[in-house]
């Protein structure tokens, strides 16, 4: 059984390292909350950036109710919160904050946020104080609770 669980750990870095070493999975690939996976190419332009991307997907429903204030909501297909930014609407990667520091800043701000036992409403009210001089904020209803 040992040997077993040694042969799939190894068949599953080997595989990690073919996905990345080809370009990582394809930004239509459908995004699951918690999944160990592979991220697209651009999504490895910097290790914040890969940070952003698996916090993206790790923690769905908190970057839903956070805004993003890089300008990104008025684009013609307009993003209505952070996690917008990353995972498209359709589930599919987003490449947008792969090239935007003000999206992978704030995303690192919410993990660390969250990691103190601030609220949702904290976080959402450090964002909006700290990114709100940056530009316009997306679209994202308030927070209601917690």
């Amino acid at each position: 059984m040992a040997a077993l669980a040694g042969t799939v750990a190894v068949v599953a870095v080997v595989a990690a390292w073919v996905a990345t070493s080809q370009g990582g999975a394809s930004s239509n690939e459908a995004v699951t909350a918690g999944e160990i996976r592979e991220f697209p190419a651009f999504a490895y332009t910097s290790d914040a950036t890969l940070a952003g991307y698996r916090a993206a997907v790790a923690n769905q429903d908190l970057f839903t109710q956070m805004p993003c204030y890089c300008g990104c909501g008025m684009h013609s297909i307009a993003h209505h919160n952070l996690k917008e930014c990353f995972i498209k609407p359709d589930g599919s990667f987003e490449s947008h904050a792969a090239g935007c520091r003000i999206c992978v800043d704030i995303a690192g701000d919410v993990m660390k946020w969250q990691s103190e036992g601030q609220s949702t409403r904290q976080i959402r009210q450090n964002v909006d104080a700290k990114y709100s001089r940056y530009g316009p904020s997306t679209d994202t209803p308030p927070v209601t609770e917690g």
